[in-house]
């Protein structure tokens, strides 16, 4: 028996799967094989194995790439639950708009108190000055999200 042979009929039942000779084993590559915990075949030679072993070789690694996918497809979002995900972003994105104007418009104001504070005094209010750089930060902080 060849590899070619084993070959040939594993693609007709595993597209794009491939048994790939190593040193004193065999291993399948392709078809998403990276995913698999077990891809290799411990036995020295081709005809160590008939073809039924191999092609039940070849459906072990099939089925384990398939389950991969499943579970990776039951853990995304689908339909509805994508357009929720969407108006919920969208919804953030909103709120967190109007947190941003509503920081300034507050840092304004103090700048105001400060402004008329340093007019009367001379000096600057320092626990003004200390709520005016957070808020300052917070904006920043906001605005980059």
């Amino acid at each position: 028996m060849k590899l070619s042979f084993v070959n040939k009929a594993i693609a007709h039942k595993h597209p794009g799967l491939e048994l790939v000779k190593g040193d004193k084993y065999f291993y399948f590559a392709g078809a998403g094989t990276e995913v698999c915990k077990q891809t290799m075949v411990m036995v020295p030679r081709l005809n160590d194995l008939t073809l039924e072993n191999w092609i039940a070789e070849a459906d072990a690694v099939a089925a384990e790439v398939r389950a991969f996918d499943e579970d990776r497809a039951a853990a995304e979002p689908s339909g509805w639950a994508r357009t929720i995900t969407a108006a919920s972003v969208s919804f953030a994105v909103s709120e967190l708009s109007d947190i941003r104007i509503a920081l300034q418009d507050r840092h304004s104001k103090l700048l105001t108190v400060q402004s008329q504070y340093l007019d009367r005094t001379g000096k600057a209010d320092d626990d003004v000055k200390i709520e005016m750089d957070r808020l300052a930060a917070l904006i920043t902080k906001v605005s980059n999200v």
